[in-house]
Parts: structure tokens; C-alpha cells; sequence
């Protein structure tokens, strides 16, 4: 009969290993900038010591030449536009004394819608104009300013309803700076942090032309008749 065999408990590899780190750590030295008994930085520490940025106001904004300029391009539109409201009755009434009110109100709206209407046509051709090496962004918005100024000019000399619809349709035929004058502005201004104070320019200036406008038109009218 067999007699039992005894196993003496054996030293696990694990436990091994642990005094082994064990040792490794009273061995370690830890090396820090702190001096002996001074405290960590808290995290609110931390955070005032980051640089503060500067709030974005207007006065902060890049390249304020350039955005003067296209500012006051983008006011020329509005204040032209606008004040046609103030005379175009009269100017159609002076074409034929004949026609009823009725037809004259057509004929009004007819010539407010074609220029918009011209300038949606031609918004993506020009964009396309701006783009190209034959063109760019400074010949386009020049061509479309001049475009404006011939436009309104040919417009007061009309001696008919259909010159005064040609150079409606050839004014917003030739303008398309609206597309163009963004582009610029993304492209002048290029951080984003002043995008969105940039960006405003336009819908502003626009708005100020809404209003300047007419306004100028019937000072225009006080000072004739006075």
C-alpha cells in the first residue's frame, strides 16, 4: 500500500515578483520641480495662468482698408435702388400722360423686378468670372460698379418705358457683386474669431442704403420745390 506523499508548499511566482517591485520602489526617486514642502498648483491656479484673449469688437477687426472699400461698394446698390421708388410713377406718368394708373403700376413693378431678376441670371456666371486668371475679384466688382453707374444714368435720360427696362436689365446683367464681395471678405479676413462680425458688414450696409435712400430722395424733392 502506497503511502501518502506529502508536497512541501512551494514560494508562487507571484509573490516573488511583488517583492521584486516592492524593492524596485524604495530604489525609485521621483524628480520634480516643487521645492520640499510646498503645495501642488490647484487646477483654478492653472487656469488663471493661461493667457486671456482680448474680446473681438470692431475696432479689432483685420484689414479695415479693404472693408471700408467693399463696405461702400456694397452701398452703392441700396442707395440706387432704393430711391427709384420715390420718381419712377412720375417718370412712367412723363412717358405717355395717357395711361391709367393701373398700367403704370405694371410698368413700375416690371422695372423694379428686372434688375434682380437680371443679376440672378448672371450671379453664377460671374462668380465664375471672379475665379478665372482672365478675371478675378477686383475686375468683377469694378465692372459691376460701372455697370450700376451707366444703368442709373441711362435710366434718368430714358425717353420710354422700354429704354428705362434695358438699362434695368443691363444693370443687373452687369452686377454681381454680391457673391464676389463675400469671397473677398472670407478671404481678407481669415480667422474666425472675426468672421462673424465681418460678415455682418454687408447685411448692415445694405440696410443703411434701405434707409438713406429714399430719404435722400425726398430731400432732393424739398429743395427743388423750395
Amino acid at each position: 500500500m502506497n503511502s501518502p506523499s506529502f508536497h512541501q508548499p512551494r514560494q508562487s511566482e507571484n509573490s516573488v515578483s511583488d517583492e521584486g517591485n516592492s524593492r524596485s520602489r524604495r530604489n525609485l526617486t521621483i524628480q520634480t520641480n516643487a521645492e520640499a514642502g510646498a503645495a501642488l498648483p490647484s487646477t483654478e491656479d492653472v487656469e488663471l495662468a493661461q493667457p486671456v484673449e482680448n474680446p473681438v469688437t470692431w475696432l479689432s477687426l483685420p484689414r479695415k482698408d479693404q472693408l471700408a472699400v467693399l463696405t461702400l461698394a456694397r452701398l452703392s446698390e441700396p442707395l440706387t435702388q432704393t430711391s427709384l421708388g420715390a420718381y419712377v410713377f412720375y417718370q412712367l406718368k412723363s412717358f405717355d400722360p395717357s395711361l391709367p394708373d393701373s398700367t403704370i403700376a405694371s410698368q413700375a413693378g416690371i422695372l423694379h423686378a428686372a434688375f434682380p431678376g437680371a443679376q440672378f441670371l448672371t450671379a453664377i456666371l460671374w462668380g465664375r468670372f471672379a475665379d478665372a486668371e482672365y478675371g478675378g475679384r477686383k475686375r468683377a466688382i469694378t465692372i459691376g460698379l460701372m455697370g450700376t453707374l451707366v444703368s442709373i444714368i441711362g435710366f434718368g435720360f430714358s425717353p420710354n418705358f422700354e429704354a428705362a427696362l434695358f438699362f434695368r436689365c443691363l444693370g443687373g446683367v452687369l452686377n454681381g457683386n454680391i457673391g464676389v464681395m463675400r469671397t473677398m471678405i472670407s478671404e481678407i479676413v481669415k480667422e474666425k474669431k472675426y468672421q462673424s462680425r465681418a460678415f455682418l458688414l454687408l447685411p448692415m450696409t445694405f440696410n443703411i442704403g434701405v434707409i438713406i435712400g429714399p430719404i435722400l430722395e425726398l430731400t432732393k424733392d424739398r429743395w427743388a420745390t423750395g
